[in-house]
């Protein structure tokens, strides 16, 4: 709700002055502060002790199989090396894609604070549902679907021309990463050791950071260059890029 509301929000505000977006941000960021400090928290009860059965003695648990590096998993290591072609195309959202809007295809920054509406709106009604129709699916078929969808949409920015067309080009990646984001952390929650799900979800998180610090660099660099039907016809490649890799995994 607060992605659906900000964005939009942030839009309208720089129509005014970009200095009261700074303003506005950090009178509600300090609003929220006061509001924790001054809320009530209950902690939940926990019950302390050890439970003993009826003959007296404190249940084992199994034993936990040895450590073993993630690095070694070569499983892991190739998942997450498919997933960064995709990641890098989402995260253009955040980075090229504002400025082509306003820049290339003379939109407002309002228009761009609006899409983001567009994507979480369909976020919050169609993700649960979404995903539990897809509950039965292969873990490669749904994220290939999702990479592909993806790709597919940021592609499209090349195509259109008006507000209505990159709405239609958000609606399209966001059911990709609708599908995509929990697919993929469902799967890493499936191949990982019992004992080693941290490690594993920790090099999936820093997967998405390396991928988050070089799609701005690469997708900005690439409109600056080479212009936005380059760029976003990269996009396109690298999401089927994704798609194919991540269809092979097991």
């Amino acid at each position: 709700l607060g992605m659906s509301i900000g964005p939009a929000l942030g839009g309208f505000l720089i129509l005014f002055s970009y200095p009261l977006l700074f303003i506005v941000d950090g009178v509600t960021s300090l609003a929220a502060g006061v509001v924790l400090l001054l809320a009530r928290w209950r902690p939940a009860h926990r019950q302390h002790g050890t439970h003993i059965d009826s003959g007296g003695e404190q249940p084992q648990a199994p034993p936990a199989s040895p450590p073993t590096s993630a690095w070694k998993d070569r499983r892991l290591l190739y998942f997450l090396i498919g997933i960064v072609p995709v990641v890098v195309v989402f995260f253009q959202h955040e980075g090229a894609m504002p400025l082509y809007l306003v820049n290339d295809l003379h939109l407002t920054e309002s228009a761009y604070g609006l899409m983001f509406t567009v994507n979480t709106a369909l976020i919050i009604l169609f993700e649960v549902p979404l995903n539990i129709a897809m509950s039965g699916w292969s873990h490669r078929k749904a994220l290939a679907l999702g990479s592909f969808l993806s790709g597919l949409g940021f592609g499209a920015m090349g195509l259109v021309t008006g507000i209505y067309g990159v709405a239609l080009t958000v609606v399209i990646w966001s059911f990709g990463e609708m599908i995509l984001l929990p697919g993929a952390s469902n799967y890493m929650a499936d191949i990982a050791p019992i004992n080693r799900r941290g490690v594993y979800m920790g090099l999936f998180q820093m997967t998405f950071s390396f991928s988050f610090a070089i799609s701005g660099w690469i997708g900005t660099s690439m409109l600056q260059y080479f212009g936005g039907p380059v760029l976003w016809g990269a996009t396109f490649v690298w999401g089927c890029l994704s798609a194919y890799m991540l269809w092979k995994i097991k």
